[in-house]
């Protein structure tokens, strides 16, 4: 997209209980992946490659780490004068019944899209690893409908857990709704569900629409369940992804993840597919391998 015509948001604030104790003193974003990367390099670099240039960030209880690895934001393009990345103190666990503290959360939100100017704005999480062509959800959701597009791809039912986020889908193909997966009564394809991939596109204008009613309701709401609920309320545009993912939302999963980039066809697809992973470069001192190592399938980071 041009420069300017699309924003993000990339929430921090992950359901993190069955990944413990590997996020005691990280978020799931900085968790490492594949030797070298950390989990928030995925969605980063979708969005340098789309050349967004304007992308809020809300920090863990932990943000140390998210700094440590982000910096300015260079690694990314994001280092710009106008725009680049802005990070949020956490807020996740306030007493929102607190109307002063209430009023913060929403404004967050709406001060960083209002200085945007953005046209629309895509709302990212990092638990989900894939390479993803945000250009291609950018011109699905302008041909589509619905003022709303979710993003999920079709997996085998026997990889989701019956807890797995999923779309509802129609008979044309829009979701209906996003519910866990023991609940979905959708039309599935050759016996997949539609894996949920936490991404939403909308318009900027819309969302601050949505966020503003949120704040004035009566019962406090986070933006994701704001999000579902505007996929329920607007039969939305389903876009399908179909390159490799990796749902990361607990330790098995996250080791398995970890050993399927061994396999080249899977290391290939993840990195090397649509557009190239960017991360923080990390000059070390390299390791040594002696006459007697012997090293056989493996990755090495740095």
């Amino acid at each position: 997209m041009r420069k300017g015509d699309l924003a993000a948001i990339i929430d921090l604030n992950e359901p993190d209980d069955q990944i413990q104790p590997l996020t005691a003193a990280r978020p799931i974003g900085t968790l490492p992946f594949a030797g070298r990367y950390r989990l928030i390099d995925f969605p980063l670099s979708s969005l340098d490659h789309a050349n967004v240039r304007s992308v809020a960030i809300f920090l863990p209880k932990s943000g140390r780490s998210v700094t440590d690895h982000i910096r300015s934001g260079s690694t990314w393009n994001m280092d710009q004068i106008t725009g680049g990345i802005f990070t949020y103190p956490y807020m996740a666990g306030r007493d929102y019944e607190d109307p002063k503290l209430r009023a913060r959360y929403f404004d967050d939100y709406l001060q960083f899209l209002r200085k945007s100017s953005a046209q629309y704005t895509i709302i990212m999480g990092t638990q989900n690893v894939a390479n993803v062509d945000v250009d291609a959800i950018v011109a699905y959701h302008q041909a589509g409908e619905s003022p709303v597009t979710a993003v999920y791809k079709n997996l085998p039912e026997e990889a989701m857990k019956p807890e797995d986020l999923t779309l509802d889908m129609t008979e044309l193909g829009t979701a209906s709704s996003v519910v866990p997966a023991s609940e979905n009564r959708g039309h599935l394809k050759e016996g997949k569900i539609p894996a949920f991939m936490d991404i939403y596109l909308i318009g900027t204008i819309d969302l601050m629409d949505l966020l503003t009613d949120a704040s004035e309701a009566p019962t406090f709401k986070r933006l994701p369940q704001i999000l579902r609920e505007a996929v329920l309320e607007n039969n939305a545009n389903a876009f399908e992804y179909t390159g490799f993912l990796a749902k990361l939302n607990t330790t098995q999963r996250y080791f398995d993840a970890n050993m399927s980039m061994l396999e080249d066809q899977n290391y290939q697809a993840l990195l090397y597919s649509a557009n190239s992973i960017e991360t923080k470069n990390k000059n070390e001192i390299p390791t040594f391998y002696s006459t007697e190592s012997k090293v056989t399938n493996s990755l090495l980071g740095t």
